[in-house]
C-alpha cells in the first residue's frame, strides 16, 4: 500500500547542510515506496519549488519545531490505517530496501519499527558509525515505521533532539507495542557530511547548535522512561551479552527463569 512519510521541514543558514536536508526530501519524494510527505514545518520556511509543487507533497503545519505529539496525532486523525514513518530531516530510505516486506511485517505483528541510521557519504559509499556500532545502534534512532493508529503517551518532545528516540521507544512500549530496530534489513540513510558530526561528538554539536540558535538541546524525555533497541541483526548471542555486560550468576539465572516461565505452562 505504500508509505505516508512525516517530517519537520526546516531552514539552515549553511547552504550546504540545506542542500543535504533537500537532497534527502528529493530522495524520498522519488521513492516509489512514499506515497506523499507531509510536512508539518514552519509556514514561513521557503521551500524550494520543485519540493512544494510536487504532486507527493502535502503541508500542515505546526509553525513550531514538530513534536512527536504532533506527529502522531496528525498520523491518528488523517492517516488511519495506513503505514506512517515518522524521520529526521536528513534521513532517506534506501532504495534498495524492501519496504513492502516492512510494511507486511507492521499489518501482520505488534511491531513498531525503531530504526537506527546508515551514514550516507556521496556519491554512493555507505557505512556504520563505529561509536554507535559498539551498542549496536541501541542509542541512534531516526525513523519510525507503524500502523496507524498509535498512541504512545507522554510525547511531547521535539524531534531529532538528545534522547528523544530511546524516550519514544519506552513510550512506544507503554502501548502494548514492540518496539524493534530492524536497520539492516530496511535501512534509513543519513547524510551528515558537512558538520563533521559523528557519534563521539553528537552530543557537543546538539548543543553547540541548539546554544548558537537559541533553541531546545534536549527536554530530557529519557529522564522519564528510557528503551534501548539495539539492530537485531547485531545483537550477539544471549550468553556472550550477558557475559559483555557484566551480569552475575543470579541475575542470568533470574532473567532464564523469566524466559522459561513465560513459554511453558505447568497444569497439574
Amino acid at each position: 500500500m505504500g508509505l505516508e512519510l512525516i517530517i519537520d521541514y526546516c531552514a539552515d543558514s549553511r547552504t550546504a547542510r540545506q542542500e543535504e536536508y533537500d537532497f534527502c526530501v528529493r530522495q524520498n519524494l522519488a521513492h516509489p515506496f512514499v506515497q506523499r510527505i507531509h510536512n508539518l514545518g514552519i509556514s514561513s520556511v521557503d521551500i524550494p519549488e520543485d519540493i512544494r509543487t510536487h504532486s507527493k507533497w502535502c503541508t500542515a503545519h505546526v509553525d513550531r519545531r514538530m513534536t512527536f505529539s504532533d506527529a502522531f496525532t496528525y498520523a491518528n486523525e488523517r492517516l488511519e490505517g495506513k503505514m506512517v514513518g515518522i524521520c529526521n530531516l536528513d534521513i532517506f530510505l534506501d532504495g534498495a530496501s524492501d519496504w513492502a516486506g516492512a510494511e507486511a511485517l507492521l499489518r501482520g505483528s505488534n511491531v513498531v519499527l525503531c530504526q537506527s541510521r546508515t551514514e550516507f557519504a556521496p556519491p554512493a559509499s555507505t557505512y556504520l558509525d563505529p561509536a554507535f556500532a559498539r551498542l549496536a545502534h541501541a542509542n541512534a534512532q531516526d525513523a519510525w515505521f507503524f500502523i496507524a493508529p498509535l498512541n504512545p503517551p507522554a510525547i511531547d518532545f521535539e524531534i531529532g533532539t538528545i534522547g528523544c528516540d530511546n524516550a519514544l521507544a519506552e513510550r512506544i512500549r507503554r502501548t502494548g507495542a514492540i518496539p524493534v530496530n530492524m536497520a539492516s534489513r530496511y535501512r534509513v540513510l543519513h547524510y551528515d557530511v558537512c558538520r563533521g558530526k559523528h557519534g563521539a561528538n553528537t552530543n557537543a554539536v546538539h548543543q553547540q547548535e541548539s546554544q548558537a540558535r537559541g533553541t531546545v538541546y534536549s527536554r530530557f524525555p529519557e529522564r522519564d522512561g528510557c528503551y534501548l533497541t539495539p539492530d537485531i541483526d547485531m545483537v550477539p548471542s544471549i550468553d556472550r551479552l550477558l557475559e559483555q555486560l557484566g551480569v552475575d550468576e543470579i541475575r542470568r539465572y533470574q532473567i532464564v527463569s523469566d524466559i522459561v516461565t513465560e513459554r511453558i505452562k505447568i497444569r497439574n
